[in-house]
C-alpha cells in the first residue's frame, strides 16, 4: 500500500473504533453506486437492526456484485486490521482468512 493508503486505512479503522462506522469516500464509482443501491432495495432478507434501522442480511447471496465491494484492497486491509488473515483477493471469493 502506499503512503496514502496506509494514512486512510488508519483513519477508517480509529473510526470504526471510535463511533462504530465509516464513510468511505470515492472507493467505487457513482455509477457501482447507484447498481449497487438498487440491487440494495430488492434484497430479500431484511432485518429490524436498530430503531428506524433495518439491515440486510446475506448480500454476497443475492448478488455477486457485492463481491467486488468487499474485494477493495482498502475493504481487505480493514478486515486484515480487525480480523486479522491475508490482504489480497482469494481465487474463491469466499475463502477466509
Amino acid at each position: 500500500m502506499t503512503d496514502f493508503d496506509q494514512a486512510r486505512l488508519k483513519s477508517a479503522c480509529a473510526a470504526i473504533e471510535k463511533q462504530g462506522y465509516v464513510i468511505l469516500e470515492n472507493l467505487i464509482s457513482k455509477e457501482q453506486a447507484a447498481a449497487l443501491a438498487e440491487s440494495l432495495a430488492a434484497a430479500p432478507r431484511r432485518i429490524e437492526a436498530h430503531k428506524n434501522f433495518d439491515a440486510c442480511v446475506a448480500l454476497l447471496d443475492h448478488d455477486v456484485a457485492f463481491a467486488d465491494l468487499v474485494a477493495q484492497p482498502l475493504i481487505l486491509a480493514m478486515m486484515h486490521y480487525f480480523l486479522g488473515g491475508r490482504v489480497e483477493p482469494a481465487p474463491n471469493v469466499f475463502a477466509w482468512p
